[in-house]
């Protein structure tokens, strides 16, 4: 890996050694210092000329300068997809198969997908993009297409930005989460001690400077997911250790496990910034 010495345009100039190596640890926190673009031409050569999964383009994807030293900053990223990368390496799977055996089948899930069949693209909901408000206050959208530009191939399944599911289903992860690690069955698909690091801040002052321009007050970074550690922020309802995250086309996910409460919001507006800002928090402060 080498770090890119910018300009102040973030125009990178040269590159360095970086003062470190890339842990999981950095990779499960974004923290990194991985991009979410393919500044690369050579990864989109690269992604021409055959298509690759998640194992072969996390070779391409390391080929970017770094945007930082590992461990010194936030920076949201490519990040699951590398550890996506390493999971098939690590386990000689696909993935997605990995995910299904794991996850799905002791889950009893069954329409959750990286890449959708036929019947389920029939099946799936509407996605908007917001363009703002009338004169009225009345909101004003626009119907998008049904893709996911981070699907780059049918072979590549895309840790970070590629699962399809239903409600349902997502509700029977996010209730094994809220319980644990263990469904409503009874069958357990994490430990315990998982769960709560899943949960457990992680990012240092620095670290959250950075994840503090995403404007999600009141919390911190944990693994793969943002962590309430400051309730009176935003509300007295929503206890230290509620964990969860969004989606860029503003679904929302929250689980505490002390309670054993977990809900799911599900909705596809891209460029939604009040459902962030303030329909979250509410419907969160009203469960």
């Amino acid at each position: 890996m080498k770090v890119g010495v910018r300009n102040e345009k973030r125009e990178v100039i040269a590159v360095r050694d970086p003062a470190r190596p890339i842990l999981i640890r950095h990779l499960a926190t974004m923290t990194a210092g991985l991009s979410y673009s393919f500044a690369n031409p050579e990864t989109h050569k690269a992604m021409k000329q055959k298509p690759m999964t998640a194992r072969e383009l996390t070779d391409w994807i390391l080929t970017d300068p770094l945007q930082f030293d590992p461990g010194d900053s936030y920076a949201y990223s490519f990040c699951l997809d590398v550890l996506g990368g390493i999971i098939e390496e690590r386990t000689g799977m696909r993935f997605s198969e990995y995910i299904r055996e794991n996850f799905c089948v002791p889950l009893g899930i069954t329409d959750l997908t990286y890449h959708v069949s036929p019947e389920q693209r029939e099946r799936l909901t509407a996605q908007y993009r917001m363009k703002g408000k009338n004169a009225n206050g009345g909101y004003i959208y626009e119907e998008m297409e049904k893709n996911c530009s981070y699907i780059f191939s049918d072979v590549y399944d895309s840790a970070g930005a590629g699962v399809h599911a239903s409600v349902d289903d997502y509700m029977k992860f996010a209730s094994a989460l809220a319980c644990g690690g263990v469904s409503a069955d009874g069958v357990r698909i994490m430990s315990e001690e998982a769960v709560n690091l899943m949960r457990t801040p992680m990012l240092t002052p620095a670290q959250k400077k950075a994840y503090d321009t995403l404007g999600k007050y009141g919390t911190s970074y944990g693994l793969g997911v943002r962590t309430t550690m400051e309730p009176e922020k935003f509300g007295f309802c929503t206890p230290v250790g509620e964990f969860g995250w969004d989606g860029a086309a503003s679904a929302y996910v929250s689980m505490y496990p002390e309670k054993k409460i977990a809900f799911y919001f599900g909705i596809q507006v891209l460029g939604f910034g009040e459902c962030f800002q303030v329909i979250h928090h509410k419907l969160r402060e009203l469960v």
